[in-house]
């Protein structure tokens, strides 16, 4: 009967576990590996750790991407806005300490320099004040050098002045060739310096005086403090010629037309300037022969005969 129940229980076996099956302890499983252990235990137990270490790491990896996220989309918003509300923002604690009574007046000074550089003129008035440069041009025929609020103007001409009294002599006819403007005391002179009357009649070094609005003329620089820190309704860059030299051109609206300014580009100062009233030019203002880093102080003030060195005296044919 032993013998018998061994044969039944060998022949169930064989017909439940047919190869690649086997029989391991109670079970009829697969064993690749042949190591006693059912495979499919051999996944399952392997498979619970990985789990379990792709749900941490999915958790964590979210947890940290959040706080992450926030900050970044928080600052750009507060940047893209206005510095100054980030500020209170970020050191709350500060505003009632003083801190923010601090930054108040340089906020005022960055939007009084924005406001100065937003205009697309105002750069000229930068370059002209950085090189600080005494210049010099023809303007009704006569030539200007201007230094330092200083202005020498060589009349082409020579003006005669009648019956004049200088320190209590009389002067039939005074000659003059050369105005001297002083703006900041606001004084015009005229001297004979080159014409062949100033040696014959010894008037080289009499000052006479002159009427100061009479002869103080719009300068290049006039233009530019009035019309660089505003902003054009149309600029042109390099773009229009006056003869051989390039210009940009500024346009500015005004109540009754516009005013048009053809700046130098490299010295910053306006070489011409068109007024007009509605559709009617009426009036151009031209600066010929307009150079920078030519004048010297001494070219601006009047120098006596024995103050002028020799390379500085030339003597003139005309009567």
């Amino acid at each position: 009967m032993f013998i018998l129940a061994l044969l039944l229980v060998g022949c169930s076996a064989e017909n439940l576990c047919k190869k690649p099956m086997v029989q391991i302890k109670d079970k009829c499983c697969v064993d690749l590996d042949e190591n006693q252990i059912c495979d499919i235990e051999e996944t399952k137990e392997m498979e619970k750790p990985e789990v379990q270490e792709t749900k941490n790491t999915e958790s964590e990896t979210v947890e940290e991407e959040i706080p992450e996220e926030k900050p970044v989309i928080t600052v750009e918003s507060k940047t893209t806005k206005t510095e100054i509300t980030e500020k209170p923002k970020e050191e709350p604690t500060n505003q009632i300490t003083g801190e923010a009574t601090a930054e108040e007046p340089i906020v005022k000074v960055e939007k009084s320099e924005e406001k100065m550089s937003d205009t697309e003129t105002y750069q000229f008035i930068e370059m002209y004040e950085a090189n600080d440069l005494g210049y010099q041009y023809i303007y009704n025929h006569n030539w200007h050098r201007m230094k330092d609020n200083k202005i020498k103007i060589e009349l082409s001409a020579t003006k005669k002045f009648y019956n004049v009294r200088i320190e209590g002599k009389k002067y039939p006819v005074f000659h003059i060739d050369r105005i001297y403007i002083d703006r900041n005391k606001q004084e015009a002179t005229g001297y004979c310096e080159k014409d062949v009357n100033c040696f014959a009649e010894e008037l080289t070094d009499i000052p006479l005086k002159l009427d100061y609005a009479e002869f103080n003329e719009k300068t290049p620089e006039d233009w530019l403090y009035e019309y660089g820190e505003k902003q054009p309704d149309l600029f042109e860059e390099r773009k229009y010629y006056l003869k051989s030299q390039l210009t940009t051109r500024a346009i500015y609206q005004t109540a009754t037309g516009e005013i048009r300014l053809y700046y130098d580009p490299k010295i910053g100062l306006p070489l011409r300037i068109e007024e007009k009233i509605e559709d009617h030019p009426t009036k151009i203002t031209e600066y010929f022969e307009l150079t920078a880093g030519t004048v010297r102080d001494v070219d601006v003030i009047h120098r006596n005969r024995d103050e002028i060195p020799p390379e500085d005296v030339f003597y003139t044919t005309r009567s």
